[in-house]
């Protein structure tokens, strides 16, 4: 998976599930039709099964190059700590 898509799991699944969102904050530079280009994304197999094994009870979180592994019950306060930094 590239960085743009990892990038855009990450945001899905922090942001109550958006795509539109997540697409733009994974492709910044992308001038407009997020909506559908985010729900294209989640039909991907790579994007697919990361959402899959984050919907599991274990996800990696992957900050400064070191990944931790959590409960996806702690992902949301994990995530929004991180993004204060």
């Amino acid at each position: 998976m590239n960085e743009n898509r990892q990038i855009f799991v990450n945001t899905y699944l922090t942001n109550d599930y958006n795509a539109a969102q997540a697409y733009k904050t994974a492709y910044p530079n992308c001038k407009g039709g997020w909506n559908k280009l985010g729900h294209r994304l989640l039909t991907f197999d790579d994007v697919k099964e990361a959402l899959s094994k984050a919907k599991k009870d274990e996800i990696g979180i992957n900050v400064g190059g070191t990944v931790y592994i959590h409960s996806v019950e702690n992902w949301h306060k994990l995530a929004a700590s991180a993004l204060k930094k």
